[in-house]
């Protein structure tokens, strides 16, 4: 005989089937469980789901679920006629004991143990849940259409018939035709597979006790002869008749646990974990809400003493291609001669390909006039050489040049030299002021000859530490110094002190404050800086030194999916509807005000609920984990300045990202609930189009 076995799925959903010879048992760890059983659709939080044998369920969406698969004989330990009732869920009292049980099967690597653990829970659903009928156990159908509830009832009233869709169609003189898409609609399962499915359960117990042929048992329960009744044993459980009879009664192993994602399972198994409040939110699809223009950002990647050309293939090769493209501006800061020199033509050209190709913004904070005419010397002509030679390889609207200079270090009339070469052949090229603090008094003599000479000033530069000399943690006070700035800023050098003083949190939580502070900056800041490579003194930038990319890029690419619209805003999700989906970007933390304590920690439980026109929806969900989507959790400090083979740091990236899983939810029936932990942020997108099957379509 079959042993009893355990799945942990961290995504999973069903077609719809029937229970034969089994009892199944589903937990779901984060609260997430939607099932049709029976034919009714149910919601499941937090607590065991009771499956029997002959119903009929279909799981329509499940996360981090226990999955347990209970063959019939095991219970004959504690009940004789355990083939003659039902384990009724509403009994059941003892459902975190089971769920306890369960985490520590699971756990525990002894089998001898397990045998102990399962035998525990199985007497607990004897005692408190087993409810003996007479003569055998019939699941009750829940269907809402009358007529099929009286086919349902006419169907169990006349098993010992050779019942057929004709006959039954018959009796309640409709067409076969009619009959069988009530079952497919109302049931999801062909009246063909729940009739044979129907026999082949009730026959299980007479095949298993009795010593009867099973000839006389095919022709009892309604099939045509032995070859009939063997096609749909093998069909629906995988061996003939004959060999089930004969199995063992004994299987090789009581409990089998299927192989799963440890570092994935760990977090809801452990038993040190303190239990987290939920707190219950409602995003509704249909609510008109007042909306609010989300400010578009462009990210500033602030780029030391690196070759140009090796931070585009860098950039083109790590970024992942998950969300649509996003244009990135790379600031050069301090870069060297040997920085801007190609050594070959092959080099340079490629670099001129993938400029087209990605349209980057590319920024050169000059220090003095030397550090100019290098920059012209090396860079700036071969680009116009190229752009003049073939115009179809590069053309000046491929990319878009600015060059950002200091006043400590260019008077007026070099910053118009500058500018007027430039643009005699880059007129687009835009002009920044890299300041290091806030303007003052003294400034604005500089800014009055700026317009006495024609030098327009195209957005200001300024790094985040000069605005955080005052004691409160608020926005606040980088409202008050901004406000009067008519020219966008680019706050630049964003660190993990900067993020700190606008919210305490632990570092696990600076890419969820991140993500808050480029929805919640003043609407003139143009754009943030952050470090192209992160460090141990400076965590916060877009790669790490393996060159594989870290949250704050993810949190970037997700804000970009509501930047420059207008979008239904709460204090923990953002929703946008376009023209073929909606998307909803949710957070535990509250991602609209930054002036709020540091949020406890705790789970959140959302309704999504549909418009009139969504039915079956496919429905993507890419989730952010504090954990598992973080790079540098894959690698232990230890070994962080060794050499590691290539392959192994290629799986790293793949694991380590924001984490893809996509579903078909029927909103016509049910709301879709979604479990957000503390620690995490989840981008869904539900698309508009109905969800159709491939058979369809050919």
């Amino acid at each position: 005989m079959r042993g009893i076995t355990i799945d942990l799925l961290t995504h999973h959903q069903s077609e719809t089937y029937r229970l034969l010879d089994e009892v199944q048992l589903f937990v779901s760890l984060d609260g997430i469980l939607e099932v049709q059983h029976n034919g009714r659709h149910t919601s499941c939080y937090d607590q065991l789901l009771i499956v029997n044998r002959l119903d009929i369920i279909q799981i329509s969406h499940a996360q981090s679920l226990i999955k347990v698969c209970i063959p019939m004989h095991f219970f004959s330990k504690y009940i004789p006629a355990y083939r003659d009732g039902y384990f009724a869920q509403d009994a059941l009292t003892s459902h975190e004991r089971i769920i306890t049980l369960l985490k520590q099967i699971i756990q525990q690597p002894i089998q001898k143990q397990h045998h102990i653990l399962i035998y525990d829970i199985l007497k607990l659903l004897c005692d408190e849940a087993f409810i003996l009928t007479s003569p055998y156990f019939l699941p009750t159908m829940m269907c809402t259409h009358t007529l099929l509830e009286q086919v349902l009832v006419y169907i169990y009233d006349n098993l010992d018939r050779r019942l057929s869709l004709k006959n039954i169609s018959e009796h309640f003189f409709v067409s076969p035709s009619y009959i069988s898409i009530l079952f497919t609609k109302y049931l999801d399962f062909s009246f063909k597979k729940y009739f044979d499915t129907l026999r082949l359960g009730l026959s299980l117990p007479t095949l298993i006790a009795t010593d009867d042929t099973i000839q006389n048992i095919a022709l009892h329960f309604g099939f045509s002869n032995y070859n009939h009744y063997s096609k749909i044993f093998n069909l629906y459980i995988g061996i003939r008749p004959a060999d089930y009879r004969n199995q063992s009664d004994y299987p090789e192993a009581i409990v089998s646990i299927r192989p799963y994602d440890i570092e994935y399972f760990n977090h809801y198994l452990a038993f040190n974990n303190t239990s987290e409040s939920t707190v219950n939110l409602t995003v509704n699809l249909s609510e008109s809400n007042q909306q609010t223009y989300t400010s578009d950002r462009q990210l500033f990647l602030e780029i030391t003493n690196c070759h140009i050309y090796e931070v585009l293939k860098q950039i083109i090769s790590q970024t992942n291609p998950i969300f649509a493209q996003t244009t990135l501006t790379l600031l050069f800061q301090d870069f060297t001669n040997e920085a801007l020199k190609f050594h070959n033509s092959a080099d340079f050209d490629h670099f001129c390909h993938l400029l087209k190709k990605r349209h980057y913004h590319l920024v050169f904070c000059l220090n003095n006039m030397q550090q100019f005419e290098s920059f012209d010397h090396l860079f700036l002509q071969p680009l116009i050489r190229m752009m003049t030679a073939q115009p179809t390889v590069l053309s000046p609207n491929d990319f878009t040049l600015s060059i950002a200079v200091s006043p400590h270090f260019f008077n007026v009339q070099e910053v118009k030299f500058i500018q007027q070469r430039i643009h005699k052949y880059l007129p687009n090229c835009q002009f920044a002021l890299h300041l290091s603090y806030p303007v003052r008094p003294i400034h604005h003599k500089y800014f009055e000859s700026f317009k006495e000479q024609s030098i327009q000033i195209d957005f200001y530069c300024m790094p985040f530490e000069a605005f955080i000399s005052c004691e409160t943690r608020s926005m606040e006070p980088y409202r008050t110094l901004l406000k009067d700035f008519d020219t966008p800023i680019v706050l630049t050098g964003l660190s993990a002190q900067a993020l700190n003083h606008l919210y305490p949190s632990t570092s696990t939580d600076y890419p969820q404050q991140f993500l808050a502070l480029l929805l919640q900056l003043p609407i003139n800041i143009l754009g943030v800086g952050i470090s192209f490579v992160a460090t141990k003194q400076q965590p916060i930038g877009y790669f790490n030194t393996y060159g594989h990319q870290l949250p704050y890029s993810y949190m970037y690419q997700i804000h970009q999916c509501f930047a420059g619209h207008l979008n239904t805003e709460s204090d923990h999700y953002i929703l946008h509807e376009t023209e073929d989906a909606y998307l909803i970007l949710l957070s535990g933390s509250n991602i609209f005000n930054l002036e709020t304590e540091h949020a406890p920690k705790q789970s959140y439980h959302f309704n999504i609920m549909s418009s009139d026109t969504l039915a079956k929806q496919l429905v993507t969900t890419y989730t952010y984990d504090a954990q598992y989507s973080d790079v540098t959790n894959g690698i232990a400090i230890d070994i962080e300045d060794y050499y590691i083979p290539l392959p192994d740091i290629q799986h790293l990236h793949q694991t380590f990202q924001l984490q893809p899983h996509i579903t078909v939810h029927d909103f016509y029936n049910k709301t879709l609930h979604v479990t957000l932990l503390h620690n995490e942020v989840k981008l869904i997108k539900i698309y508009k189009t109905k969800a159709t099957k491939r058979q369809h379509l050919i």
